[in-house]
């Protein structure tokens, strides 16, 4: 959603949140919960608020897959290490990882530059649609 002048606007969130193929999505609820949120936050200008829950989405998505690791760098080994994610998706992944703390923790004093959190949201949706839509599509 995106409030203008008081008013709401609801925003796409992706091609999975529309597709009409699929009758429930094959996303699990916390995973789609949260990029929904991250979509509201980029459309209401809140950078940080975007890419912090860009992170807790491909964190849900790595608990989803059994991911083992007390942080999010080890869960993402874990899906690279065992040929859950490919090369391309293990950078993806670090890529959010990293600037999620960021976004989360203050004292890591950096500056999100302008279009860091559509580009995040950008690529949060491809990890999403690579794991979990591609797979169906194929079948």
């Amino acid at each position: 959603m995106k409030i203008i002048s008081g008013q709401l606007k609801k925003t796409p969130i992706s091609l999975f949140d529309i597709n009409p193929k699929f009758k429930s999505p094959p996303i699990p609820k916390q995973v789609l919960q949260d990029f929904k949120e991250a979509a509201i936050c980029l459309g209401n200008n809140a950078p940080k608020a975007c890419i912090v829950m860009c992170g807790r989405a491909l964190e849900g998505l790595t608990i989803d897959k059994n991911a083992e690791g007390r942080y999010l760098a080890s869960k993402i080994k874990y899906l690279y290490d065992n040929n859950l994610i490919s090369n391309l998706l293990f950078d993806a992944f670090t890529k959010i990882r990293t600037f999620r703390n960021i976004g989360a923790h203050p004292q890591l004093i950096e500056v999100i530059e302008e279009g860091e959190d559509k580009k995040n949201f950008d690529i949060t949706n491809h990890v999403i649609e690579h794991v979990y839509i591609l797979p169906e599509l194929c079948e």
